[in-house]
């Protein structure tokens, strides 16, 4: 580990709160019809109803009055809204760990100069 990574709690805290940004964004998106959103929910649901116990447990809620529906679209952007996290932060500290090295390569390049 660096010395400007960030501890695991800092990388927690960034997850869940870009975590949270994403949901935001993916129901919004959703909510207003967005394509692109549409069809990755509509993708995960899809692979989600392929499972017969999933299936089973949705009517089963349903016809108990829940809206199971709204419980499982919501976890299916819980996890779309995970990965878009994880992506942006790993992307985060890429460029930060980038920024590091282009700031020891100018300090080395100054001390040679100076020398």
């Amino acid at each position: 580990m660096a010395r400007n990574d960030p501890t695991p709690e800092q990388r927690d805290a960034a997850l869940t709160d870009k975590t949270r940004e994403q949901f935001a964004k993916i129901a919004a998106a959703l909510a207003a019809g967005d394509a692109d959103t549409v069809q990755t929910i509509d993708e995960a649901l899809g692979d989600y109803l392929q499972d017969n116990q999933a299936r089973a447990e949705l009517l089963q809620r349903t016809a108990a009055g829940q809206n199971a529906l709204q419980l499982v679209l919501a976890d299916l952007i819980v996890a779309e809204a995970s990965t878009r996290a994880a992506k942006e932060v790993d992307e985060i500290e890429r460029h930060r760990r980038d920024d590091w090295v282009d700031e020891q390569i100018d300090r080395m390049k100054w001390n040679r100069a100076m020398a």
